[in-house]
């Protein structure tokens, strides 16, 4: 198992027998743990550095071996898009030119073109620069960087030549160093070129140029550019049980063993876990120390990086995840759709990037100050989905079926499509088993409107000398109602406060849902509105026949959800409830040297069990290294049950929920100041 914290490699200093991934799928928070040791104490470990690990021994291309750990800093780095994203520089302008946007292929390559210029260069670059925040702070000083590129010189270059260079800035842009590769000339076809150089102190950008430059005024020549790459040299150290040669393969947003992130680089589809330092230990042995940490994986972001205030109806469960993890500033998370048409280059782009897929319409539902953690687990409660955040930062959110893992697993295994497992076993849990569930919901306001002929039997109505002076309406009105029409004449209505009419034509008691008349009141077959408005429970039953038939009789449960505010969404909840708990929940417990992920469908062979390439979700994962390259997953597939950590965490929530309007406005801001003094003082005696 690799290891980068803050984007540098320690695999070296991490004790591979401390490493230890939990992941789950659905609600619970996965962890990573490990230990670091820290010779000489000059390694700073701080609150929410990233924190990535990675299988080295992940093979993404059948037939090609192990994928070599890769990220790739540039965006557009093939011009599929024309010259977005680069900036020009030097005095020849325009000696550089690049295809249309849209354009794949063999096509997909910028031009440089000398035809007797002056003496100068010409080049196009692009900044990565430092965000402060952790998942994109690339520049890191210390750390070695490769540019490559695919060069062809089409036309050998004549008192000119082509050149890629990468130059380190801090802050303010001053630029801290400048390293250009290689005067390239000519090319024996497409060939990979590249340069190195190490990010001195203080580096905050890091730009990689690409471009020509000439030496004289009588000058020609003219080369392709394309596949280029910014990747930092993280596998390099030779005291490390895993290095790597520099440039890697190509790896871009194009590549099928490759995943595209939210600010649209893209890094090798190897990692186990991507996330942030939440607690550390820190203890000592004379001059050295040894950290004992522990990160939250990405699906910390749905916890914290917004609270959600908002009403949602009739819209997908689709377009409310998207609406709310798309929009977030910084970007980071996204939450991909499947809306490419397949065969494209860029839904082949996005093979490896999980996708939010639509399952249900949604019902009234509203969120004031809930998490998006809060905000899925209510579309995942109406649909049944799972979902989660990878180690790419994408949001996910599908039916347990749609994530098929690349391999099976059984007892007879080829090592192509299925392999095998060990320390098997099944069990079949009935303890939870549920076929009718009550529903309940929150209380909303509902508008009726009844209408009526008067004495017609509809309502109870109080009758004097064959005329009707009150009515009794059916629910219990909320407040005044806002039309009452008798005989087609519109009547001002009062609440009933036991004082009488007073300038009303008909009062109204909310406590007795009585609608009171003046005598002698209206004759019999009169027509009659009232339209009005009442507190509705939100409170539903919903059975599974088949399974009361199966065992002859309803076994009952409860679900008690605030954020339901429709009989629709009420049923929607009970009906997922059911999906999952109206038979025996089978789960499957194993160990692979198979990379897998909660979420992920797997089929699985047991000639004993009588289970023949039946597919089964994975659950939980724990992830460890044994060392001497090899790494283990214990594996649990079928239905989750929420351990009490979980339990606790969400009961917490849901106590502590916000009870306001989504569009409750703040009244004040405040912004809390924090600064450290320190100060020191010294006395000297003198005898």
């Amino acid at each position: 198992m690799l290891t980068l914290i803050g984007k540098v490699d320690y695999t070296a200093l991490v004790s591979y027998d401390s490493v230890e991934i939990q992941a789950t799928a659905g609600d619970p928070l996965s962890t990573a743990k490990l230990t670091l040791f820290d010779p000489g104490s000059q390694i700073s470990i701080a609150a929410l550095q990233e924190v990535v690990l990675i299988d080295e021994n992940v093979v993404l291309i059948p037939g090609s071996g192990a994928s070599i750990p890769a990220h790739n800093y540039l965006n557009n780095n093939n011009f599929n898009f024309a010259a977005g994203g680069w900036t020009e520089s030097g005095a020849l302008t325009g000696r550089i030119t690049f295809p249309a946007s849209g354009t794949f292929g063999t096509g997909a390559v910028a031009t440089l073109t000398f035809a007797n210029q002056a003496v100068g260069t010409d080049s196009r670059y692009q900044t990565v620069s430092n965000t402060l925040s952790a998942e994109t702070d690339y520049a890191v000083p210390g750390q070695q960087y490769c540019f490559s590129a695919t060069i062809n010189v089409t036309s050998a270059f004549t008192n000119s030549y082509a050149f890629l260079r990468i130059v380190f800035l801090d802050s303010t842009s001053t630029v801290l160093s400048t390293t250009t590769g290689a005067h390239i000339t000519s090319t024996s076809g497409a060939q990979r070129f590249s340069v190195t150089a190490t990010a001195p102190a203080n580096t905050f950008q890091v730009q990689a140029h690409f471009g020509g430059a000439t030496t004289s005024s009588t000058n020609s020549g003219s080369a392709t550019f394309t596949a280029l790459q910014l990747e930092p040299m993280w596998f390099t150290d030779p005291t490390s049980p895993y290095t790597a040669t520099y440039p890697t393969p190509i790896c871009d947003w194009l590549q099928s063993d490759c995943v595209t992130l939210p600010d649209g680089t893209a890094a090798r589809y190897n990692r186990v876990f991507c996330g942030s330092i939440v607690t550390w230990t820190v203890s000592y042995d004379g001059p050295n120390r040894t950290y004992s940490i522990q990160a939250n994986s990405a699906e910390w972001l749905l916890e914290n990086a917004t609270l959600v205030n908002a009403s949602y109806s009739g819209g997908s469960d689709q377009s409310v995840i998207t609406g709310v993890v798309n929009t977030l500033s910084p970007l980071i998370i996204y939450a991909a759709v499947p809306g490419l048409a397949p065969g494209t280059p860029q839904a082949l782009a996005l093979r490896n990037v999980p996708v939010v897929y639509s399952g249900v319409t949604i019902p009234a539902l509203q969120f004031a100050d809930n998490t998006i953690r809060q905000v899925l687990n209510a579309m995942s409660g109406l649909s049944g989905f799972l979902f989660g955040v990878d180690a790419y930062y994408n949001v996910w959110y599908a039916p347990p079926y749609f994530n098929l893992a690349p391999y099976g697993f059984s007892d007879t295994p080829d090592n192509v499509t299925t392999f095998p497992y060990y320390d098997y076993s099944i069990s079949y849990d009935a303890t939870q088993i549920q076929n009718a569930v009550n529903v309940l919901g929150s209380t909303i306001s509902v508008q009726v409107t009844e209408a009526w002929n008067l004495q017609d039997g509809s309502h109870t109505e109080t009758v004097q000398a064959g005329k009707t002076v009150n009515v009794t309406l059916f629910h219990k009105p909320n407040a005044v109602p806002s039309v009452v029409t008798v005989g087609g004449t519109n009547l001002s209505v009062g609440q009933d406060t036991g004082t009488g009419y007073g300038s009303s034509q008909s009062i109204c008691s909310f406590q007795f849902s009585l609608l009171s008349f003046p005598s002698p009141g209206y004759a019999a077959a009169t027509s009659i509105s009232v339209t009005y408005t009442y507190d509705l429970v939100i409170y539903v039953q919903v059975r599974s026949p088949d399974s009361i038939g199966q065992y002859g009789r309803a076994l009952y449960s409860t679900i008690s959800n605030s954020s339901l505010a429709s009989i629709a969404a009420a049923a929607q909840q009970g009906e997922a409830q059911l999906q999952t708990y109206a038979q025996p929940r089978i789960t499957l417990a194993f160990k692979t040297a198979q990379p897998l992920w909660p979420g992920q469908v797997i089929a699985f062979t047991s000639s004993p069990d009588g289970i023949a390439a039946q597919h089964f979700t994975v659950q939980k994962v724990t992830a460890r290294a044994l060392g001497a390259g090899l790494n283990e997953y214990e594996v649990q597939a079928g239905t989750y049950l929420d351990d009490f950590v979980d339990f606790f965490r969400n009961t917490q929530k849901a106590v502590n929920s916000a009870s306001h309007s989504p569009t409750e406005p703040f009244k004040q801001y405040n912004n809390l100041q924090q600064d450290t003094l320190t100060i020191s003082d010294s006395l000297n005696i003198h005898l």
